[in-house]
């Protein structure tokens, strides 16, 4: 495959709803790939474009404190969603781009913990990308499949 230039940009959540439909959820509505907190003030979101403006790669990244994770209840926590790229296009380094991207972003927001449920699929890239598995036991996403939780500590700098 030829290689090609594209832009990492921040998107606005609209610009995220065909890809996740496409890639991420093809048996679900386009209102089902909505997400709850897609437009809050602390959510951002994150695309790969081309030259000619064509969004290939996306992510969004909520700011989201849960407490079912005990040891990261007290850090300032933000969770990496819908990640994907357009099939024609992986394996070409936007993935990591975006990633990456996704985690200086958090980091300018003063993250400690970044975290995903990650597809098993996806889990050999996410370490790759310095993402550690949480447990060992994966759990299932109805309608989407089998996932573990991967995190990242970012350390603050003073």
């Amino acid at each position: 495959m030829a290689s090609f230039d594209f832009k990492i940009r921040a998107l606005e959540p609209e610009e995220t709803i065909a890809i996740r439909h496409s890639v991420l959820r093809p048996n679900q509505s386009i209102e089902q790939c909505r997400y709850a907190g897609d437009r809050e003030p602390t959510t951002f979101h994150i695309g790969a474009v081309c030259d000619d403006g064509e969004v290939v790669g996306i992510a969004t990244v909520l700011r989201c404190d849960e407490s079912r994770y005990s040891q990261f209840s007290s850090l300032r926590q933000f969770r990496l969603r819908g990640m994907a790229v357009v099939p024609s296009f992986q394996r070409q380094g936007i993935g990591t781009n975006l990633l990456n991207a996704c985690l200086k972003e958090a980091m300018r927001r003063e993250c400690q913990i970044f975290w995903c449920n990650a597809r098993l699929a996806a889990v050999d890239f996410y370490v790759r990308c310095g993402l550690a598995i949480l447990n060992d036991a994966p759990f299932d996403i109805d309608g989407i499949g089998p996932h573990h939780v991967m995190f990242k500590q970012v350390e603050l700098s003073n």
